[in-house]
């Protein structure tokens, strides 16, 4: 035996039915637009233009891209009586510092001769630069020279192509 369905009920099944086939779209809705992500690891050794400062450029971020950084890992090995005055990732346009994350590096040892101390720095963060953008890793010393400066930054990144 087959039951009929009221009008008003068939009304209110079909109006359930649509509403959620409009919420099954919106909920795929994100996902339509969604940023491919790649694993993203890089490694630089520094260039160190004075005694008191040494830097570190990480690649460019291309376009219609964005680098998520979660993990910086940084060495620095130092001649001489040393004192660190700021170790640092930053995020620049060209010329232009952005933002800035402070590294705080450890002392790990001191190594003969020549007298050289050596710090190092493993840090999980949060950072991100956009299309255009870059990383910077920035060193400086208020005594002491650079013997060595040296990071990797690994994480995300997402690509909108």
């Amino acid at each position: 035996m087959i039951k009929r369905m009221s009008f008003e009920a068939a009304r209110t099944l079909k109006a359930r039915a649509l509403i959620s086939a409009l919420l099954g779209c919106l909920g795929w809705l994100p996902f339509s637009s969604v940023a491919e992500a790649a694993p993203f690891q890089q490694y630089r050794n520094g260039v160190c233009a004075s005694n008191s400062i040494c830097t570190i450029d990480f690649g460019l971020v291309p376009a219609g891209g964005r680098l998520d950084i979660t993990n910086v890992s940084c060495y620095l090995r130092t001649s001489g009586t040393v004192e660190l005055s700021a170790v640092q990732i930053l995020v620049v346009r060209g010329m232009v510092t952005q933002s800035a994350l402070t590294i705080v590096p450890e002392f790990v040892d001191t190594l003969g001769v020549p007298f050289e101390s050596v710090f190092s720095a493993n840090h999980p963060i949060f950072a991100f630069a956009t299309a255009g953008q870059r990383f910077r890793a920035f060193a400086e010393l208020k005594k002491g020279t650079f013997s060595q400066f040296a990071c990797h930054i690994s994480g995300q990144l997402q690509s909108s192509t």
